[in-house]
Formats: C-alpha cells, sequence, structure tokens
C-alpha cells in the first residue's frame, strides 16, 4: 500500500479534519466512483477494545439509510488504519455558515425537520447519534442537509464521568452537551432531541442559548437555566424548543419524528401538535411564578408608600 492509497482507494485530496481524523477525496480503483474516506488515527483507541467498540458502532451506522444522512458505505481496516468509506458531498458545514450569523427562520425549520427526519431513522435502527452539532451538518450544494457521522461519538465525547467540575471543560464544549452528558450519563435518543433543540436554536437566533461568560456559568445555565425566547421569527417555535431544551430527559418531546412534525406545522402556520404545546408548561410556569412574584412585590411596595405616607400625615403639626 502507497502513502497514497488505502485498501481499496487513492486518496487524492484533504478536505479537511474532524476529531476522528483527517477526511481525504478519493476514488474506488476497481470502479471510479468518487468517495470520501476517513483515515481514523490509531492514536484515538485507547486500547484494543475500544478499536473493536468502534468498529462495532461503525457497521451499525453503514447499515442506515435515509435521504438525509450522509452515506457510510464501508468500514475498513489496512495494517493499524481504520478507514470510513463515505458519499462524496459538496457544499459546506452548517458550523461555516454560522460563523457568519444565524440564517432564516425559514431555512432554519426547513433543515430543522430534515435533521429530524434523519433522527428519526438513526433512532428507529436502535442508533444513537450521540455528538450533534453544527459541525455535524451538511449543507449540500442543493439547500438540503445530510446528517454526518451517526453514532461514530465514542471516541470524542467521554461518557462515565462527571464534567461539572472538571477544569480542561471549555465553555464552548459544555453549552453543546445535554445536562445528564455533562453529568456523566451516555448519550441516548432524547439526548439527540436536545442537541437537535440546540442546534435549531442557535440557526435561529445566531447564538447557544447557554453559552456564558465562562465554563461555570456555562454549567449552570445548562443545568438550570430555560432558554431565552427566539422572538417572533416563527410563532410556535419557543413551545416546541421548551420541549426539546427540557432539563429532564424524560419531559423532552417523545420522538424525532414528532420533532420533525412539530417544526413542520411551524413552517406551514399551523397549530403545533397537542402533545407538543402541552408539554411547554414548565417554562411557562416558571414565567407565571415569577410574574406572581413580581406584582406581590410591587404590592407590598404599594402598601408599604401608603402606610409610610399615612403616618407622615398623622405626625404633622
Amino acid at each position: 500500500m502507497s502513502p497514497d492509497t488505502i485498501g481499496n482507494y487513492r486518496l487524492e485530496a484533504p478536505l479537511g479534519e474532524s476529531g476522528l481524523g483527517v477526511v481525504y477525496r478519493a476514488v474506488a480503483l476497481d470502479t471510479g466512483r468518487v468517495v470520501a474516506v476517513k483515515r481514523v488515527s490509531p492514536d484515538k483507541f485507547a486500547d484494543a477494545a475500544a478499536r473493536r467498540k468502534f468498529l462495532e458502532e461503525a457497521r451499525a451506522a453503514q447499515r442506515l439509510s435515509h435521504p438525509h444522512l450522509r452515506q457510510l458505505y464501508e468500514v475498513g481496516e489496512s495494517g493499524d488504519n481504520v478507514y470510513l468509506v463515505m458519499e462524496y458531498l459538496e457544499g459546506v458545514t452548517l458550523k461555516s455558515l454560522l460563523v457568519s450569523g444565524r440564517v432564516e427562520a425559514e431555512t432554519a425549520l426547513a433543515w430543522g425537520a430534515e435533521v429530524a427526519a434523519a433522527l428519526a431513522a438513526v433512532h428507529a435502527a436502535g442508533v444513537v447519534h450521540g455528538d450533534l452539532r453544527p459541525s455535524r451538518v451538511f449543507v449540500t450544494s442543493q439547500g438540503t442537509v445530510k446528517l454526518l457521522e451517526p453514532a461514530l461519538w465514542r471516541l470524542g465525547v467521554p461518557g462515565g464521568a462527571d464534567l461539572t467540575q472538571d477544569p480542561k471543560l471549555e465553555p464552548a464544549r459544555a453549552a453543546a452537551m445535554a445536562p445528564e452528558q455533562l453529568r456523566g450519563r451516555q448519550p441516548a435518543a432524547a439526548t439527540d432531541i436536545y442537541q437537535l433543540g440546540l442546534l435549531l436554536y442557535e440557526m435561529v437566533t445566531g447564538r447557544p442559548p447557554f453559552l456564558g461568560r465562562n465554563v461555570q456559568q456555562t454549567v449552570h445555565w445548562v443545568l438550570n437555566r430555560a432558554p431565552d425566547p427566539v422572538g417572533p421569527e416563527a410563532a410556535g417555535l419557543d413551545a416546541v424548543l421548551a420541549r426539546a431544551l427540557a432539563k429532564d430527559p424524560k419531559t423532552r418531546l417523545a420522538s424525532a419524528a414528532d420533532f420533525a412534525a412539530a417544526l413542520r406545522a411551524v413552517a406551514a402556520g399551523e397549530e403545533i401538535p397537542a402533545e407538543v404545546a402541552k408539554a411547554a408548561g414548565p417554562a411557562v410556569v416558571v414565567v407565571v411564578r415569577w410574574t406572581s412574584s413580581l406584582w406581590w412585590g410591587i404590592g407590598a411596595l404599594v402598601a408599604l408608600a401608603v402606610a409610610w405616607f399615612a403616618y407622615l400625615a398623622l405626625t404633622r403639626p
């Protein structure tokens, strides 16, 4: 094998780098088909068991098929190298697009529904994406989106350790994680729904909902703070986001398919499904309680002012 080939593929030019390794534009030596090949660095695996687990997850992802999933054609090994042969795409990542700010609400809703539909197919196969963020969503030159790397999160997302006190945790990374991930639990389908909520919020507003001034504030917001309203761009979207970004995984949207249906309803100006709307209650309760407390406080101040002026009136000569 020459340095420019791996398995049955000739590596032509690097396309970019991710947490797993370098991605190349490549050509199949037998058919001439253009593909993308990701060569996973051997040092990404702590031991042989970690390598086997990764290969198992990758082969599970290989069985997935959906119009909004990047197709994984082959999982191979060549010497110390593990490589993934994938559908070749032209376009940019969502991360690149968000550098210049938010996208239009109509576009965000369409892309969000497409990603949700892809997640529904992933979950139906018993697979969890586990690391959904803007760099994992590819916007093709045709204007549709492709979800990248489902089930290949284990090398990049720590599990089993409480990260809330980790001095090495960076604010941006904390802001991209669900509360249960920060507490050390492994990602589940509900984690994917939460992370899609983060993604949608950032698309519509141009900023992550829980990114604070430092990691301590960010962690506190992820664990405790409700998202600020996104504004009037898409009526009904706040209720959907309140459900998707619920702190308790059990109170989030029941499925990615429900998420897709809710986004399509918002995009069409229709009433969102009752199952989605009713679960926005906790956030509303927080507002009502705060508002109630505010009015009680105002009432107390008014009563105090009346008493003070009455006292002055009675004590004046």
